[in-house]
């Protein structure tokens, strides 16, 4: 979703100018506004995250037995039918007998391709090697990770069905300690930041297999699905196999708010007064004078890395000495570009790499830690946590008591309830908010004065996983303020 920018009306501020002393033209000093609103949580039915689904499917040659007419294939090809529509799901197909061939390049979504694996499904020749199985699909399922952002990793849910008609062979070569680790091997993926991996077995059974070897195929695929933390399903010879009652539905989570803030890009606060950053580089304009840097160029020397960056790393921000090499972008839009991310260490598809509920950019901003949570520390050692002067809009970097005492936001959040649609929604109301006149800067509104609103929230039942961001920016141009700015929560953006 686009981010949506709220303007502030003339009328409502005209209107307001009767009542009070603002002149048309300026900001008053310390004449506050409020910004008060709703805000409501992810639709866990529509926050829909990546699903990969792996078909592991036995093709050994007794599978011209116990299934002759080739259900697997078919069964397979009702679960690609039923989901390849949705824009978050593809698949892969591996086919074992005494080899195990990957059949697609990778996850794919592609009809073609998936519809040459499920003719190759229906084959049946040479043994039940498990092993190699679970090792292509182990390597498969490594390689997509390491290879996909981490803003994906942390968001995928791997759905792996694993299905057989009798015990592994060779029994040298499959033992089932073995099988059991191979498994447990797989499943420790999960650390690599993926969101979920669920490993589900089913058993193709035959009247003509003896009762002790069934009961113990059983059994082995039954403690597969549990190291798996998925379900085993058992089809009885001549049973239809069915595929579509594993539950290959996205990762749907219940999403509670963890943080709410609002910041005024263009007013930083100093110890003793509120400064004017016309650029939005994190300098006030009197600093950037003293340093020689451009005031109304958030990187003067064009270099790729902002002049805060540059600074803060002890580079000549009037030298172009960056490294930064094109093409320079902002793929997670936290307001820190791709060349400052790897300066950072930050990730490039994260909104907020270490998930303590500020963003990366803003944390840059404010001199704090992007890759630590570093909330309940107090930078300053004014007595204050770094969370809740950020929050507040004071210093987290200076002991600024009269700032706060002054000009610091204040805020009251009251929850409403849930909704027919699982969404928490809240009543906000952020007062005491400061503006000051910026100066002309390319590609903005003369002299506005730019305030974001950020809210941060995670699942209900996984507090430390990386937050979802709904963010709402609100362009003041100069003139009139009105005492209220209202936002609704359909001017709020996605961000994750």
């Amino acid at each position: 979703m686009g981010l949506k920018k709220i303007l502030v009306a003339f009328a409502a501020a005209v209107a307001a100018a009767s009542c009070s002393d603002v002149k048309l033209g300026h900001y008053e000093p310390d004449i506050p506004t409020e910004v008060r609103g709703v805000f409501c949580t992810e639709n866990p039915q529509e926050l829909v995250f990546p699903v990969k689904i792996l078909f592991i499917i036995d093709t050994s040659g007794s599978m011209a037995f116990t299934d002759p007419e080739a259900q697997r294939a078919q069964a397979v090809g009702e679960v690609v039918s039923r989901y390849n529509s949705n824009p978050g799901v593809s698949f892969a197909l591996i086919r074992f007998s005494g080899s195990s061939i990957l059949l697609t390049n990778g996850f794919t979504k592609d009809p073609a391709e998936l519809d040459d694996a499920l003719i190759q499904l229906r084959e049946a020749d040479g043994v039940t090697n498990y092993r190699g199985a679970l090792g292509q699909a182990t390597n498969l399922l490594s390689g997509d990770i390491l290879g996909s952002g981490l803003g994906e990793r942390v968001r995928s849910r791997y759905v792996i069905l694993f299905f057989s008609d009798g015990l592994p062979y060779p029994p040298d070569t499959n033992g089932y300690e073995d099988i059991y680790e191979d498994v447990q091997r797989l499943m420790q993926l999960e650390n690599l930041d993926v969101g979920e991996i669920r490993f589900h077995t089913a058993f193709l059974n035959s009247p003509d297999t003896p009762f002790d070897v069934a009961q113990e195929a059983r059994q082995l695929l039954q403690n597969m699905a549990t190291l798996g933390q998925g379900t085993f399903t058992n089809f009885a010879n001549g049973e239809e196999i069915n595929f579509l009652r594993i539950d290959y539905t996205s990762i749907q989570r219940v999403y509670t708010l963890v943080n709410i803030i609002v910041t005024n890009l263009n007013v930083r606060a100093g110890v003793d007064s509120l400064l004017v950053d016309s650029d939005r580089d994190g300098i006030p304009d009197d600093e950037e004078a003293r340093i020689g840097t451009s005031p109304i160029l958030a990187d003067t020397d064009g270099d790729g890395c902002s002049d805060l960056l540059e600074q803060r790393i002890r580079f000549d921000p009037l030298v172009a000495d960056c490294g930064c090499m094109p093409p320079i972008t902002d793929e997670d839009r936290d307001g820190v570009n791709s060349c400052e991310e790897l300066w950072l260490g930050t990730a490039r598809d994260i909104y907020d790499s270490d998930r303590d509920g500020v963003p990366d950019g803003l944390e840059f901003l404010n001199g704090l830690n992007p890759l630590g949570d570093d909330r309940l520390d107090d930078l300053d050692f004014d007595g204050v946590r770094n969370g809740e002067e950020v929050q507040r809009h004071t210093n987290p970097e200076a002991d600024d008591p009269e700032a706060r005492s002054r000009w610091a936001y204040a805020y009251s959040v009251v929850q409403r309830g849930t909704d027919d649609q699982s969404r928490r929604c809240y009543d906000f109301t952020v007062s005491n908010i400061q503006f000051r006149p910026a100066q002309a800067v390319p590609d903005q509104i003369p002299g506005s004065n730019l305030l974001r609103v950020y809210f941060a929230q995670v699942p209900w039942d996984d507090p430390e996983d990386y937050p979802v961001y709904r963010m709402a920016e609100v362009p003041v141009p100069t003139g009139n303020i009105p005492q209220v700015i209202r936002i609704s929560p359909d001017d709020f953006g996605l961000f994750d």
